[in-house]
């Protein structure tokens, strides 16, 4: 029993340190190659994603955060899907790197799933577990309604 709880925290761990790179990079690239019609979008989510990385940092071994993140990614997966839907741009790298199309959202669907998995091994009710879906898959919508607003603005 304590083996495995020292094998989650691990894990938790392990998994926090590879999201806060992937967010600190994320930041970084898009604040050095902005996509020029976006500059000031791509500053803002670049500012939110360092404040996530630090937020990881901070309480990766909390339950909140990782849901926190679920939610987060399920929006950005909204986004990218529709991204990948039309053979759009995704960004999410600024314009230093064209990723294949889909590829955002197969990763952004990968992290909403390993939040899952973190999730599970905190053991939160199901009533909770219901909601945090529920309003995952709202977000998914949220992330597909701003892309269209933001794509149909700028192209």
């Amino acid at each position: 029993m304590i083996k495995h709880k020292r094998v989650q925290s691990v894990f938790r761990l392990v998994l926090a340190v590879i999201m806060i790179t992937i967010l600190l990079i994320a930041a970084i690239v898009k604040l050095i190659y902005p996509s020029p019609l976006l500059q000031d979008f791509f500053f803002l989510v670049s500012i939110f994603e360092v404040a996530l990385a630090v937020a990881i940092a901070v309480f990766w071994n909390h339950w909140k955060m990782w849901a926190l993140l679920a939610l987060v990614f399920a929006t950005w997966g909204g986004y990218s899907l529709y991204a990948a839907l039309f053979g759009l741009p995704c960004l999410c790298l600024g314009v230093a790197v064209d990723l294949p199309q889909g590829t955002s959202f197969l990763f952004n669907l990968l992290l909403v799933m390993l939040c899952w998995v973190v999730l599970k091994d905190f053991r939160i009710p199901s009533q909770r577990v219901f909601q945090l879906a529920l309003l995952s898959c709202l977000l998914v919508a949220v992330g597909l309604l701003s892309a269209t607003i933001l794509y149909s603005s700028r192209y």
